[in-house]
């Protein structure tokens, strides 16, 4: 996965802008890897695309993951959406390709 994810990256001032594609309802929440014909890197969610929960699971993971607070991630494009632009503050490129490697 590392080799291609930083594709699904793209560095600003003030942080990253990270594509995903998230799969709810999932049997339980982990990252798949990186989806060469999406260019995007594939999430499975547990949680049902209702009220937000599976937006809420997707930050809690990726916070998780990126050993950082949730609120430091937001969703800038397809909240209601499975493809998703986020964007997450004060976080280098290789620090999210290492932490996401490591789950591979």
């Amino acid at each position: 996965m590392c080799g291609r994810i930083d594709e699904a990256l793209k560095k600003s001032e003030e942080g990253i802008y990270i594509d995903v594609l998230v799969n709810p309802n999932s049997k339980q929440d982990n990252i798949m890897g990186f989806d060469v014909w999406r260019n995007c890197i594939k999430i499975n969610i547990s949680s049902p695309p209702k009220d937000g929960k599976a937006n809420d699971a997707l930050l809690e993971l990726l916070s998780s993951v990126l050993d950082i607070t949730h609120e430091r991630i937001k969703i800038v494009k397809g909240a209601r959406s499975k493809k998703k632009r986020l964007f997450i503050e004060d976080i280098s490129k290789s620090d999210i390709v290492r932490k996401l490697a490591k789950r591979e």
